[in-house]
């Protein structure tokens, strides 16, 4: 079981933000709901500035930060769903 409650807290701190506080909010309530794959396909499609504050703020807790996204062989972090925007199959050895 992943603990997400400080992360989902992070999160939640930014939902009065008058541009993104709903995305914020709506990304903590996934988590919270243990919807990791749904929240980082959300996340992924977020403007830059937020979504790379909310990718840092989840990097704290690195199960949680596992469960969601993972770095291909090029170094691209990919969603943990069959396709990606930077989604590059894996050769088998």
């Amino acid at each position: 079981m992943i603990n997400t409650k400080n992360v989902k807290k992070d999160l939640l701190r930014f939902r009065h933000d008058d541009m993104d506080g709903q995305d914020y909010e709506t990304a903590a309530n996934l988590i919270g709901g243990n919807q990791f794959i749904a929240a980082a396909n959300f996340i992924d499609m977020l403007d830059t500035m937020p979504r790379e504050h909310m990718m840092t703020l989840i990097f704290k807790n690195k199960k949680l930060w596992n469960e969601m996204w993972y770095y291909d062989d090029d170094g691209y972090f990919c969603t943990r769903q069959s396709v990606c925007a930077s989604f590059k199959p894996r050769k088998v050895a």
